[in-house]
């Protein structure tokens, strides 16, 4: 798609340094610029948006288990199973140590709750192998969906993990 002289919506370039170490996501730096980036298009040109929250269950008492190494290799294994799934439109982040977040730019009609329903089936219908023990681990997901403007029309910036109940 050609540039439009005209927009002067602030282009985003991907680059290694724009990429989470570990999994090879964005940085949230980099998706809270394509969110913002994203509301301004949807607010000019009359499109929504999707924001889903992705939180794998029971995950830190798997790291005390199995240990750090192990959570790290499941976290990259995870995010190639969630990154498969998505659109070439949509952007995938992690969002604190094992928590990922989605956005998705110019969904359909209730895109954002089936891609959340295909998503905890990808999850939890893929064994990961855990790193030296021999043993498949099957994990499952919480997932929470925001849609703009109908769930809301604030854009300030996400600035924290989503916190858990204790």
């Amino acid at each position: 798609m050609a540039h439009d002289p005209d927009d002067h919506t602030p282009r985003v370039v991907d680059k290694p340094h724009n990429r989470d170490p570990l999994p090879g996501a964005l940085t949230q730096a980099q998706f809270e610029n394509r969110i913002a980036t994203g509301v301004v298009a949807a607010v000019e040109h009359g499109e929504g948006l999707a924001l889903l929250l992705i939180d794998l269950d029971h995950f830190r008492a798997f790291e005390v288990q199995y240990g750090r190494a192990a959570a790290d290799a499941v976290l990259v294994t995870i995010h190639e199973c969630i990154a498969d799934a998505l659109a070439a439109t949509d952007d995938l982040v992690r969002f604190g140590y094992d928590d990922f977040a989605v956005l998705c730019t110019k969904p359909m009609n209730n895109y954002g709750p089936s891609l959340a329903q295909r998503l905890r089936a990808r999850v939890s219908g893929s064994a990961v192998e855990i790193p030296g023990a021999g043993d498949a681990y099957f994990f499952t997901a919480s997932i929470g969906v925001s849609s703009f403007p109908t769930s809301g029309a604030a854009t300030q910036p996400i600035s924290s993990p989503p916190q858990r109940a204790r």
